[in-house]
């Protein structure tokens, strides 16, 4: 594929994707979006007030709950806000400024695939996998639902999606300055988006330090640009943490305040120390996530891969079991074929610039956000949802598109089946997407 019809096929996807996003922001029932009717409280406080809310206003707390997302770093709101009052300048309508403050999560996911393609151009030789790559990301299902609704899950995505692009180039072409601003960037928005993707703070330091010290790089080098890296994440993030330990006695991450009121006006039975969770069940981890969890129809970790793909609403519109698995066989064998590659050829040339060292670091990555996400089911409240794993949707996918790379093996420049390999899966998956996006997502929770 030459460069030219690359970048064509590239735009006409990020295209569709955010026409797809866009209608499905303008058309989707609030009452079929997860949490959003908690999350717009926090816009609509700051539009109504020109504040910023603190989180302990009655205005921003969820009167079932008893607590606000305000608590929680809330940039996604803020930059709602921006929309909001773009959009204000020509009317107020309830539904337009909604519309305008789902343009965040819109944008996100525009981002996120953006940043995608940038990382399969580093990754890959042939084009046809880096556009394979992009398509994987952005063409689930769940993310385009996600990319549809305020939340801070798309957010999340989009961060994970910039910081992994550093590590690519940095490992490739060096830590240039250029690099380190980006993904000091990268660390402030992910600061400010879901504690879940902290996971990528932890593994960038693990990334930058292990990697230059393997090169023996200069130390006075090395440790002025990670303070440099830190100052940048700060200066767009501190300022959230510094003022929750100001205006709720230290506490930085707003759990504690949370908590109590939480258990001060949340209604009966919602209250944190009567939330039946698996612990206080007194239910083991083989009945909480291998067995028929109480209430449920499907074991926990099948909730949870058929809910990363496509699940819409409250978890009431699901896909055919049929789709689920095609999905499987479309990422997830790919994913076992590129762990047997790397095992068998690691240590020889690749066809694609994805070291075995930042192999490692993706897997951590998926088994920490696993292990997060298994914790707060277990000790606080039983969830099966997929969205809670898309900070792992840009490792999970970027190993996949290896992994079909690895099938094709080093002589794709000799032969035509790599480019139809890649262009098949690209279209499949495509059109699995839209087929799943209208006959799914549109004809349950679109109002048009």
């Amino acid at each position: 594929m030459s460069e030219s019809v690359y970048k064509r096929v590239r735009n006409l996807e990020l295209i569709a994707f955010l026409i797809l996003a866009l209608i499905a922001a303008a058309g989707l029932l609030i009452t079929k979006a997860p949490d959003e009717a908690m999350r717009y409280l926090i816009p609509q406080y700051m539009f109504d007030t020109g504040k910023l809310p603190t989180g302990t206003e009655p205005a921003v707390i969820n009167q079932i709950w008893g607590f606000s997302y305000a608590l929680y770093p809330y940039l996604t709101s803020q930059i709602s806000l921006v929309f909001m009052k773009l959009f204000s300048l020509f009317t107020t309508a309830p539904l337009v400024l909604l519309f305008a403050a789902r343009l965040t999560s819109v944008l996100s996911g525009f981002g996120t695939m953006l940043f995608a393609f940038k990382s399969g151009e580093l990754v890959f030789k042939e084009k046809e996998f880096s556009l394979l790559f992009g398509t994987l990301v952005g063409f689930v299902p769940q993310f385009i639902f996600l990319c549809s609704y305020q939340n801070n899950d798309c957010f999340a995505v989009f961060c994970s999606a910039i910081i992994i692009y550093c590590w690519i180039y940095a490992l490739k072409n060096g830590w240039t300055l250029k690099i380190c601003l980006l993904l000091g960037i990268g660390c402030g928005l992910c600061m400010l988006s879901y504690y879940s993707a902290y996971i990528y703070l932890a593994a960038s330091l693990l990334v930058y330090f292990v990697s230059r010290a393997i090169k023996k790089e200069k130390v006075s080098d090395i440790f002025l640009k990670a303070l440099f890296i830190i100052l940048i994440a700060f200066l767009i993030a501190g300022w959230f943490f510094v003022r929750n330990y100001m205006i709720h006695n230290g506490d930085i991450l707003g759990r504690r305040t949370l908590n109590e009121l939480a258990e001060q006006f949340a209604m009966e039975g919602f209250k944190p120390s009567q939330l039946a969770n698996p612990h206080n069940l007194g239910l083991t981890l083989k009945e909480t996530f291998i067995s028929v969890y109480p209430g449920q129809e499907m074991r926990w970790p099948v909730i949870v891969f058929y809910s990363f793909f496509g699940c819409f609403g409250y978890m009431e519109h699901w896909l055919v079991k049929p789709i689920y698995a095609v999905y499987f066989i479309l990422v997830a064998v790919p994913i076992i074929l590129f762990v047997i590659y790397m095992i068998i050829k690691g240590k020889k040339e690749k066809p694609f610039a994805l070291s075995g060292k930042l192999t490692i670091v993706l897997w951590l990555l998926i088994f920490m956000n696993l292990g997060l996400f298994m914790i707060m089911v277990y000790y606080s409240d039983f969830q099966a949802q997929g969205r809670y794993m898309m900070p792992s949707l840009i490792p999970v996918m970027l190993m996949a598109a290896c992994g079909y790379r690895a099938i094709v093996g080093k002589r794709i420049e000799k032969a035509k089946n790599g480019s139809i390999l890649a262009k098949s899966v690209t279209v499949i998956y495509f059109a699995l997407c839209i087929f799943c996006y209208v006959r799914y997502f549109a004809t349950t929770c679109l109002q048009f």
